[in-house]
């Protein structure tokens, strides 16, 4: 749909409510983005605002913490400009969640800008459902500012550009995360490491994933509240992934091997209690969680390298590179 520019403007703004146990750094991202403290950007009691339940008003009002995005459209326009807007914190929120993976608060308030004390709208992302095993996911520490900045400001450059490989990648990462069936959120971050690699077989596959991240580097990070090392390797994985989702993606019976229990273990070859699954799980819910630790370690190595960045802007360069 094609808008007439020269249409008076109106100024609109965008709050997601950040985790406060997360460490995330305050100040200004890039122009008309930052993370500001503050109460609550709105009337919750608003009948402009679309419905919510009471649990996430609650949560709403004790916020203090919000990625704040200010935007313009032409008046008249502002559904569209929100849609757009809402898809755009969408993906800042991935991208937030693959630098620091712990799933973020699901919630977006509009309003237009100035004095006006009531909010405008109020949308919820879908609920991210999937939980990977409870190896620890919280010992990744939040990035310092700069390092945020950079990797939003390169997020942005992604739109400008069309680079849909790496905004898939950020995407699919979240859609994982919002499917309700093991199998399917496999098979979405697998699938996002796919257009990532631009892996046509599983041999390009394995390769540059190992290429990528290094095939002796630990998939899943040292929990702090395990204090030990899970001894699973990318090469370790990354052949057996690829298969895993193969069966997946063409409807085949999943392999016995896939389907046979196994003890995670450290590095110092202790079994690792994983919550409700003890410390036999079946292989495929070690895939399943590998799947989203390997994409999410993918997407914080190119949006926080500038020369690795560089690289992946380009196909032909990525290629060479990843098959160095």
């Amino acid at each position: 749909m094609q808008i007439d520019a020269s249409l008076r403007q109106e100024k609109l703004e965008c709050f997601f409510p950040l985790r406060e146990d997360m460490g995330w750094p305050e100040g200004e991202l890039y122009r008309d983005l930052s993370i500001e403290r503050m109460g609550f950007p709105g009337d919750l009691g608003s009948t402009d605002c679309f419905s919510i339940s009471q649990a996430q008003r609650d949560d709403l009002a004790t916020s203090t913490l919000w990625l704040r995005y200010a935007f313009q459209c032409p008046i008249g326009y502002r559904s569209t400009a929100y849609e757009r807007a809402n898809s755009r914190v969408s993906d800042l929120a991935s991208l937030m969640f693959a630098l620091c993976p712990k799933p973020p608060k699901c919630t977006i308030v509009f309003r237009r800008s100035g004095p006006l004390t009531c909010a405008d709208r109020i949308c919820t992302l879908p609920e991210y459902f999937q939980r990977p095993i409870r190896v620890p996911i919280t010992d990744f520490d939040a990035p310092s500012l700069d390092e945020l900045r950079d990797a939003c400001v390169r997020l942005r450059d992604c739109y400008d550009a069309s680079m849909i490989r790496l905004i898939h990648s950020v995407r699919f990462l979240a859609h994982g995360m919002q499917a309700r069936e093991a199998h399917l959120a496999t098979l979405l971050w697998s699938i996002g490491l796919d257009g990532m690699l631009m892996a046509v077989n599983e041999k390009v596959f394995v390769s540059r994933l190992c290429r990528l991240l290094g095939p002796d580097s630990y998939v899943f990070g040292k929990g702090a509240d395990w204090g030990t090392q899970p001894r699973v390797l990318v090469k370790e994985v990354a052949k057996d992934l690829y298969q895993f989702r193969s069966e997946i993606a063409h409807g085949k019976e999943i392999s016995t091997r896939f389907r046979e229990k196994r003890t995670l273990e450290s590095t110092a070859k202790s079994p690792i209690i994983c919550g409700d699954l003890g410390d036999k799980m079946e292989y495929r819910a070690i895939l399943h969680s590998a799947a989203m630790f390997l994409l999410s370690a993918g997407i914080r190595a190119v949006f926080t390298n500038a020369e690795l960045y560089k690289e992946a802007s380009d196909k032909g360069r990525w290629r060479a590179y990843l098959d160095g």
